[in-house]
């Protein structure tokens, strides 16, 4: 972990053991004076690059970014994350069928 940038290794002294312990992604943003979208990115490359075990949860009471430290908690942010993906590819295929006019005429 020593090639981590200063960046990365400030939001990983904020993250948490274990799904209780979870940050919002909004809370290590404003600690840091990042913007949520830095943090995510951030995150995402020190997974995918680094292998970092860094799960997410959305459930009430533990939403945020953790470090993984069971088997529940790796199988629940692997479904969470599926479920993320297929919702994406699903808007992704609405849109490639969608018309490019007419649109503009839906009446509110």
């Amino acid at each position: 972990m020593n090639d981590l940038s200063l960046m990365y290794k400030r939001i990983l002294s904020l993250i948490g053991t274990g799904k209780e312990n979870a940050r919002q992604v909004s809370y290590i943003a404003s600690v840091l004076n990042l913007s949520n979208r830095q943090v995510r990115e951030a995150v995402s490359d020190m997974v995918v690059k680094h292998k970092i075990s860094i799960g997410t949860s959305n459930s009430h009471g533990s939403c945020g970014y953790y470090f993984i430290s069971t088997d529940d908690e790796k199988e629940e942010t692997i479904n969470n994350l599926k479920s993320r993906a297929f919702k994406i590819l699903k808007r992704m295929n609405a849109i490639s069928k969608a018309p490019l006019k007419g649109q503009e005429k839906i009446e509110l």
